[in-house]
């Protein structure tokens, strides 16, 4: 009896002691409100030096155009010429054009999209169907 009541005492130590392990090592404590502002601040792409739209650009700043091309995924990028994704848009989703550069001899677009705000190739976009 003695030995039963020591292991169960042993046992809760050990479980209080792995379950303050695992809280130490799970982050920050945050409200939802910081979450949904961090979350917020990695959805938007860099948009400095975008004053309005690059000369001979298709679409102008606040056109809805839609994406386009032959994979149904889109990838949207944080700069210019990037290739690496931060976020996705589906062929056929209407966005909003906030402005393109030229870069690399190709224009591309800061566009809004549900996703977030980010960069695709002028390749990447079409005329809204009627």
């Amino acid at each position: 009896m003695k030995n039963t009541r020591l292991l169960s005492i042993l046992a809760v130590v050990i479980l209080l002691f792995i379950v303050s392990l695992a809280c130490n090592q799970a982050g920050d404590i945050i409200t939802p409100a910081e979450a949904t502002q961090r979350y917020e601040a990695t959805q938007s792409a860099a948009v400095s030096g975008v004053t309005g739209d690059a000369e001979g650009a298709t679409f102008l700043a606040g056109t809805e155009v839609s994406l386009a091309s032959r994979e149904f995924i889109i990838n949207i990028v944080r700069n210019p010429g990037e290739t690496d994704a931060f976020a996705y848009g589906y062929r056929g989703d209407g966005v909003t054009v906030e402005g393109s550069i030229l870069h690399d001899g190709e224009i591309w677009y800061l566009i809004d999209t549900f996703s977030g705000t980010g960069w695709v190739p002028e390749s990447n976009l079409a005329p809204l169907e009627d």
